[in-house]
């Protein structure tokens, strides 16, 4: 998924695509090895990459797809409060 949310958003979304697969491969050793070593630092960190992913993708709508911008206006606020509450 973050593959192409990168070739659809571009060369600026490079990091943050980089960010999380490293965080996606984390999480699945976490998983698959029954070791619970998250920390709360590192799901703070993913918060707030997405809230920077987000912020990029809403960006895009509202630039190249007007007529959609509504639901970036509504969606933002509920991703916001899913976010903010880790």
């Amino acid at each position: 998924m973050f593959e192409c949310t990168g070739l659809a958003l571009g060369e600026q979304t490079d990091q943050l695509i980089q960010f999380f697969n490293v965080s996606r491969h984390k999480r699945s050793i976490i998983d698959y090895s029954g070791v619970q070593i998250a920390m709360t630092t590192e799901a703070a960190e993913v918060s707030e990459q997405a809230k920077q992913l987000l912020a990029i993708v809403e960006t895009r709508i509202k630039s190249k797809h007007a007529l959609l911008s509504w639901i970036t206006d509504s969606e933002s606020r509920k991703v916001e409060n899913c976010l903010g509450a880790v």
